[in-house]
């Protein structure tokens, strides 16, 4: 008996520190990632620019709850850990310490880009409505015309019918490219 909870001491506390090891290390990774993703510069009309600014701002922003809680779970964790005589690895401790700091340094710089590229935003958001303002104009104007043209009536041949039917086609295929 003595030995199954050994065996499964030992099977818990090694779970842990692997826990505490990779959430650690996965962290500190997205930190340095998200770090250089949002310190890149957006130019005014490149949308895959904005795009990945705005990616790494969601991955900031999904992850903000998640790892405010982590740094009282970990302590937690080595609590326990140091009671059951395991000690966590030197340089997951030293990432430890700086991590907190880092990560909100990544908050600050995250809210800094929102409110740089917010411009940049506005002016995809702008661009996006003039487009479906126009491509509604152009789905009023074919839904006007297939109205009139189309053979909505039995006074037509059939081979007239079937060419008003190919030209509104036609036209809504054009409409959609």
């Amino acid at each position: 008996m003595s030995t199954e909870i050994r065996k499964w001491e030992y099977k818990f506390t090694e779970y842990l520190t692997n826990k505490i090891d990779s959430d650690i290390k996965e962290l500190k990774q997205f930190i340095n990632n998200a770090g250089v993703g949002l310190k890149q510069k957006v130019v005014q009309g490149d949308y895959e620019s904005l795009t990945a600014s705005m990616k790494w701002l969601l991955g900031v922003r999904k992850r903000a709850s998640a790892t405010d809680a982590l740094w009282d779970s970990v302590a937690q964790d080595i609590e326990m850990l140091g009671k059951y005589g395991v000690q966590v690895d030197h340089e997951v401790l030293q990432i430890l310490e700086i991590l907190p700091q880092e990560w909100d340094a990544l908050k600050k710089l995250a809210q800094t880009s929102k409110e740089v590229i917010g411009p940049h935003m506005a002016e995809w958001v702008d661009r996006i409505l003039s487009e479906e303002d126009i491509f509604r104009t152009k789905v009023m104007d074919f839904r006007g015309q297939f109205k009139a043209e189309a053979p909505l009536t039995f006074n037509i041949s059939e081979t007239e019918a079937y060419q008003r039917i190919d030209s509104c086609r036609i036209k809504y295929v054009t409409l959609l490219s």
